[in-house]
């Protein structure tokens, strides 16, 4: 079981990302905005983080940077409805600072569990989650 911490602005998402994963056998805690995911990143230990790439006040891109920072050992992915350009761009970006996978929308419970598996096999054991 791993404990997943949730960023979405929309709260359809959000209920949806939370019966997944629990369905999954995950622990996931869900937040609506970046600076609450911060927070929460602050207060316990998470094995992945699940962004939304389209937030305010602050996008997926600004939260994975600051999660990086603070905690250099959590699995990012990013979630994203948008083929835009600067969806594209904030992708790009998203990969230099360690975002390795973006899982599409509409969310299908199969492929949800399936990104969760892929990321958390990504991570080397040794390595310390968020913190």
């Amino acid at each position: 079981m791993a404990r997943i911490l949730v960023v979405d602005d929309d709260p359809d998402v959000r209920d949806l990302l939370k019966i997944i994963l629990e369905s999954g056998g995950h622990q996931p805690t869900i937040v609506s905005n970046g600076p609450q995911a911060l927070e929460a990143a602050q207060a316990q230990t998470f094995d992945l983080a699940l962004l939304d790439i389209r937030m305010q006040p602050m996008d997926g891109l600004e939260v994975a940077t600051e999660l990086r920072q603070r905690c250099p050992g959590l699995c990012i992915g990013m979630v994203t409805a948008a083929d835009t350009p600067e969806s594209i761009t904030k992708a790009v970006a998203a990969q230099k600072v360690g975002v390795s996978r973006f899982l599409p929308k509409p969310l299908r419970r199969s492929e949800v569990l399936g990104f969760v598996s892929s990321l958390l096999a990504e991570k080397p054991s040794d390595q310390p989650a968020g913190q």
